[in-house]
Parts: structure tokens; C-alpha cells; sequence
């Protein structure tokens, strides 16, 4: 008998890992200005851009709690059902690890 499938997306499983790329993006954007500090030319850009990061900070520590939130719920989603599908396999092939057999009346 095949593993009992709960219809789990395939790409759930690599959600995470992606919301954890977005954090760390979205994280980074200080040092990514000062990067290209010497590239900005006019001293008016570099300014503008150094008061968006110093605004953009305020606000990122929500956005990022939220993002690590997201994560972690989607990494116990997966574990969880494929925990299940594991015990319900187990059941189906009489190993007794699923709790599958009958009670006496």
C-alpha cells in the first residue's frame, strides 16, 4: 500500500526556507546602500536612500517577526502531516504504530 497522501504542495515544504530568504533580504537592505554609497553620485540620493533605510528600519522589526511567525508555522505544518502520513502508513502495514486494529466489543 502506498503513503497515505494528504495533498501536502510540494513546494510547502520549500516556503519556509523561502520566507527565511525574504527576511534575510529584507534584513540586508542597510548594507546594500552602503554598498553602492560611491555609485550614488549627487550626495542628495545618498541621503534620500540613508533616510528611507533609517525609516525602513522602524517598521522591519514587525515585518520580521511576522515573516519568522510564518516560518515556523509552515515548518510545523509539514512535520505535522508528514508525521501523520508516516503513523497512518505504519497502521496500514500492521506494525501496529498506527492504532489501526480492532477493539473488543
Amino acid at each position: 500500500m502506498g503513503v497515505p497522501d494528504f495533498g501536502l504542495p510540494d513546494n510547502l515544504g520549500e516556503f519556509a526556507s523561502d520566507v527565511e530568504s525574504v527576511r534575510n533580504r529584507m534584513n540586508g537592505t542597510g548594507s546594500m546602500v552602503d554598498r553602492y554609497e560611491d555609485d550614488l553620485g549627487d550626495s542628495r540620493v545618498k541621503n534620500a536612500l540613508e533616510s528611507f533605510v533609517d525609516n525602513w528600519k522602524d517598521g522591519r522589526a514587525e515585518i520580521d517577526g511576522q515573516l519568522e511567525a510564518v516560518k515556523d508555522i509552515t515548518d510545523l505544518v509539514v512535520e505535522t502531516i508528514r508525521d501523520l502520513e508516516t503513523d497512518l502508513e505504519s497502521g496500514l502495514q500492521g506494525d501496529g504504530g498506527g492504532g489501526g486494529g480492532q477493539q473488543a466489543v
